[in-house]
């Protein structure tokens, strides 16, 4: 509960301008802390890790230079890792909700931290930082040497309903990525 009261409050701050860039400009280290402290011991697929994701969302919305070096302090810490683990891993949804009798509850909260978590992936790539496009752009760059775009497009294919906005996101991303790319455009193809 304490976590979820932290994330909460943060999430509010970030959503004041001034603050968020308070949170950046002054206070980076701790921020930075903070969101990897949180993230470290959360599980995957609670109401805590998204209140993680959506305060990230929150705070990386309006990118500026210290926020850029800011992305990139919590990408050198493996935050994004965090996340493309998170997608990779299987949640079990079925064999959850039957067990706890949750109506669809624990699907829709997984579809929501699958969207935040493409929100994020969206943010690092509009950055048009090459550390932080590289890491989604080529699979050498994460541990898990996986390429980005085809780990989304079987996770949109794997989930097909209840992710229209996970979807959406998604489309974006390859937009952008194809926009006059034809090499791009071949290997999303294949």
């Amino acid at each position: 509960k304490c976590r979820m009261t932290i994330c909460r409050m943060l999430r509010n701050m970030a959503c004041d301008m001034l603050l968020s860039r308070k949170l950046i400009d002054e206070y980076t280290t701790e921020t930075e802390e903070c969101v990897m402290k949180l993230l470290a011991y959360c599980e995957y697929g609670t109401d805590l890790h998204l209140a993680i994701l959506q305060f990230v969302c929150t705070l990386l919305q309006e990118i500026y230079k210290n926020k850029l070096e800011f992305m990139k302090d919590l990408l050198e810490q493996q935050m994004v890792q965090m996340l493309i683990d998170a997608l990779e891993y299987d949640y079990a949804i079925v064999r959850h909700e039957h067990l706890n009798n949750m109506n669809g509850k624990y699907e829709r909260l997984v579809h929501n931290i699958y969207d935040h978590i493409v929100i994020v992936l969206n943010q690092y790539y509009n950055s048009n930082d090459e550390m932080c496009t590289a890491f989604i752009l080529d699979e050498s760059e994460n541990d898990s040497h996986v390429w980005i775009p085809a780990l989304l497009i079987r996770m949109a294919r794997m989930h097909p309903r209840n992710t229209q906005h996970m979807l959406w996101e998604i489309l974006k991303l390859l937009d952008r990525l194809t926009d006059k790319d034809v090499a791009m455009q071949k290997q999303l193809i294949e």
